[in-house]
């Protein structure tokens, strides 16, 4: 890992952040895999901890990214308290019901998700469930959320991909991949969230500010019906904003003049608004 972390960045300037130490320890897979026992992953998590922090270039390195979140949390209760301080963040996926695996202080990033189980679904309620789980993930204080995979092939008819490739070069770009675009375009790396919150128990909103101060928030509404509501708390002369919704994809807005550091908006029902000030 150390070798691989080092001539990555430094021979071919892939600018790599953060490693994990084993993908899905707890299972056999048909494909490239590796199975750990709890004991052999907390010592293997220790030691690649080491190797990668001595080359002194702030990679963090994080486990266990178990199969699930039952999984990563018997493995990390497993760890040794030493593992555990070596760790710089806890890495899990989401393939089950939510299990709290952060008991430990460490930042949490789900590194992978995704609808293999199911067809496909490529409208906006399948689109509202995956914002709604990224909005609940973000609340919690995790620290990243992660699609697998970009594109489903043509032989799988699943919800695996954000895309769906089709026969004869057909293809479908589904609702959740544009949904994705409403938190990633507008909540970026190194902004720090914020208190935001409705009233309307319809309305989900997650907030954040970044460097320079400015505001960005992600209004979803599960309501059928459209809802009007004010956002306030606003510092700047503007707001532009996108949406997603049945007829929409990262739809641009109209741009709205701030009063008071307030401003007054209808999201249309089941529909993802995203706004940052300026």
């Amino acid at each position: 890992m150390k070798t691989y972390v080092n001539q990555y960045r430094n021979v071919f300037g892939f600018n790599i952040k953060w490693v994990s130490v084993q993908n899905e320890p707890d299972l056999a897979t048909p494909y490239a895999s590796a199975q750990y026992t709890t004991s052999e992953l907390d010592q293997v998590s220790a030691k690649v901890a080491d190797v990668v922090h001595s080359l002194n270039q702030g990679v963090l390195v994080g486990a266990p990214e178990g199969s699930n979140r039952t999984a990563s949390n018997n493995y990390m209760n497993s760890f040794s308290a030493t593992t555990r301080a070596k760790l710089d963040f806890v890495s899990v996926h989401d393939y089950s019901t939510y299990v709290e695996v952060n008991h430990y202080g460490k930042p949490l990033i789900a590194t992978e998700v995704s609808n293999f189980q199911t067809a496909n679904d490529p409208s906006i309620t399948d689109g509202l469930k995956w914002a709604n789980m990224i909005a609940a993930d973000l609340k919690r204080g995790e620290r990243g959320w992660l699609y697998w995979w970009a594109v489903n092939p043509a032989s799988s008819a699943s919800g695996e991909g954000l895309i769906n490739l089709g026969a004869n070069n057909a293809y479908t770009v589904n609702k959740r991949l544009y949904v994705m675009g409403q938190f990633s375009r507008y909540l970026r790396p190194d902004d720090t969230r914020i208190l935001a919150a409705s009233s309307d128990s319809n309305l989900v909103a997650i907030g954040g500010k970044n460097g320079t101060g400015r505001a960005s928030v992600v209004l979803i509404n599960n309501s059928t019906s459209a809802i009007t509501t004010t956002i306030s708390g606003l510092t700047m002369a503007n707001v532009s904003g996108r949406r997603t919704s049945a007829t929409e994809d990262l739809a641009k807005l109209t741009d709205v003049a701030v009063a008071g550091g307030a401003m007054t908006v209808t999201l249309p029902g089941k529909s993802v608004t995203s706004y940052v000030e300026y």
